[in-house]
């Protein structure tokens, strides 16, 4: 049993880091896959008792790290994609101010007064 286990801990992270999922979704996803696989564990274990719900246990907190580590991942994927359409805008509002005035002697933000050369 333990190969099974240890597959189904390096999967968890794995698709932790590699899909970009929303945690939501990520958790209902990992919710019922974890819950599906600890039914078949007990099902399926002949052995000691202990040893039975030490597994458990760590297939448990690994599932709670993958979720957390996906609720990282997915958190600094979508402040990096706002980031990146923010520079896009910006780029596109100083393509179209060259185009309104192509030889500018002196640039400024009109609301805060600060100069861009």
């Amino acid at each position: 049993m333990n190969g099974n286990i240890s597959t189904y801990l390096i999967v968890l992270i794995c698709v932790a880091v590699v899909f970009p999922i929303q945690p939501k979704h990520f958790f209902i996803i990992i919710f019922i896959i974890h819950i599906g696989f600890l039914l078949g564990l007990s099902s399926m274990y002949e052995g000691n008792r202990f040893d039975l719900i030490s597994k458990q246990i760590n297939t448990t907190g690994t599932a709670t790290f993958a979720f957390i580590l996906n609720l990282v991942f997915y958190t600094y994927r979508k402040k990096e994609f706002v980031s990146n359409i923010k520079i896009r805008q910006s780029e596109e509002n100083l393509r179209n101010l060259f185009e309104v005035n192509p030889f500018p002697q002196t640039l400024s933000c009109l609301e805060t007064g600060e100069i861009f050369y």
